[in-house]
């Protein structure tokens, strides 16, 4: 987004080491004066203003209460928000969620009507439901 023209860039995520490489991948791209990365859980944080789009890719994966989350980003996002869900009905989602099992890993799955729901609640105003191989990739205008 930085090396697209976005002034201020923020980046949360509870992971230290995917903030590391964020931080890395910025310093390559040479856009670190316009990014801030931050480790932290996105539900408690503060934020001096509202952003005007929000994205979170492969978030909802692994959140039991998504309508929470969403509704946070609702809350601090301007303009657009931007997300990423895994489909329910695939392939792969089984083996997915037995591997994910084994590692104490909850991981959860999403049909269109699933998808439509969540943002329905929030109460955008315009929702595009678009599916990418073995994701519904989602962008709302709020």
């Amino acid at each position: 987004m930085a090396r697209e023209g976005v002034q201020t860039v923020v980046g949360v995520d509870f992971s230290k080491p995917m903030i590391d490489l964020a931080v890395q991948r910025a310093a390559a791209a040479g856009v670190s004066s316009k990014c801030e990365f931050i480790v932290g859980d996105f539900l408690r944080m503060e934020f001096p203003e509202r952003f005007d789009g929000s994205i979170a890719i492969g978030v909802f994966d692994y959140l039991a209460e998504p309508g929470v989350f969403l509704k946070r980003l609702r809350e601090v996002t301007k303009r657009k928000i931007i997300a990423t869900f895994p489909c329910k009905w695939t392939y792969r989602a089984p083996i997915r969620k037995i591997r994910l099992g084994i590692l104490k890993c909850p991981v959860y799955f999403y049909s269109v009507s699933d998808v439509r729901r969540l943002f329905q609640a929030l109460g955008v105003t315009r929702l595009m439901i678009h599916r990418i191989g073995q994701i519904f990739l989602v962008v709302a205008d709020v």
